[in-house]
């Protein structure tokens, strides 16, 4: 059988957009290079032409319930126009410096790394005035969840079970292992009793509502030959033989769904990035119950640790991979752990 690697089969999918920037095309003849070196050139002046222009309010700030609307109107425009400026200044610059094509990377590559930094402060500034919204106040669903049961992230983490749900289709056909990760009930979990005063609202953590926080869902229930491990922490990993089953296996590469995308998600996935293997994050299969740590966290972890796709894209690689990538048995009860 053919051996099959991340790098082979979705290699071309991810490719992240500073790599891209920084790519040299090369060729044999000079002048084909110098004239490859010239279109080059001219596709980054146009990516860095740094005429970026903050988004406008979509709100009334002065409809906003406890918050200044003077200290709204001064971040929007000092802070966050602050920033825009200055990813434009960086931009501008860069554009200037790489019209020079036997510039040195090292010359330019601190500046690559400040616009990176200043991106991701746009980036944020966009979600955090997109987020608040009429009133300033989150959706009533998501208030309603959180007063029940604090961890609740509403509509959003249903919209990503049945992005989850049709990928883990297309895996089972595949034979592709799936693994489950989830919280220990309170009647077990001895971490809830240990340490009271590590939350206000601990007591909650005793209800029959946190236990059954733990349970998977029945939209994606798992099926016989799935594998569901029990934590105590929010990595997978910590605590738990998810390394060893991912061994026994022979994964080299995790697509990694669920929520919360700023705990167990991040957590789960920076231990995987350390353990060496390769990691994807389904943008639309992840959640949280605010959008800016959502997005926040998903910036920062494709920036760092993982490759974060869109369920289209997860869907075609699953599409590509053999039948018979991993041999094992089907028919065998679900494995608990």
């Amino acid at each position: 059988m053919e051996k099959y690697s991340r790098r082979k089969v979705i290699g071309s999918l991810a490719a992240g957009s500073a790599a891209l920037a920084l790519t040299n095309m090369v060729s044999e003849n000079p002048v084909e290079a110098k004239e490859g070196q010239a279109a080059s050139a001219a596709a980054v002046a146009r990516a860095f032409r740094g005429q970026h222009q903050p988004t406008p309010l979509p709100f009334d700030p002065a409809k906003l319930k406890g918050i200044s609307e003077k200290l709204i109107r001064s971040h929007w425009e000092n802070n966050y126009g602050g920033a825009v400026k200055a990813l434009n200044a960086v931009e501008q610059r860069l554009a200037s410096m790489l019209q020079d094509k036997d510039l040195p990377p090292y010359v330019y590559g601190d500046l690559k790394r400040e616009e990176l930094v200043r991106t991701g402060s746009v980036v944020l500034h966009d979600h955090y005035f997109a987020n608040l919204g009429g009133d300033g106040r989150a959706g009533g669903t998501v208030l309603e969840s959180i007063k029940r049961i604090r961890h609740s992230c509403g509509e959003e983490a249903w919209d990503a079970v049945s992005v989850v749900r049709k990928l883990m289709d297309k895996a089972r056909q595949k034979n592709i292992p799936i693994v489950y990760t989830t919280g220990v009930s309170a009647e077990t979990n001895y971490e809830s009793r240990r340490k009271p005063w590590k939350n206000d609202r601990h007591d909650e953590d005793e209800t029959k509502a946190f236990s059954q926080r733990m349970e998977i869902v029945k939209e994606i229930a798992p099926q016989p030959s799935d594998i569901v491990i029990h934590k105590l922490k929010p990595s997978g990993f910590f605590g738990t033989p998810l390394q060893s089953v991912l061994n026994d296996y022979g994964v080299d590469t995790l697509l990694v769904t669920g929520g919360s995308t700023s705990g167990c998600v991040r957590a789960t996935v920076i231990d995987a990035f350390s353990y060496n293997y390769f990691v994807a994050v389904v943008e639309e299969g992840t959640f949280d119950r605010i959008q800016l740590s959502h997005k926040a966290n998903l910036l920062d972890m494709n920036i760092k640790y993982a490759d974060v796709m869109s369920a289209g894209k997860v869907a075609d690689y699953l599409d590509s991979l053999p039948a018979d990538l991993y041999q094992w048995n089907a028919g065998s009860h679900a494995a608990g752990y």
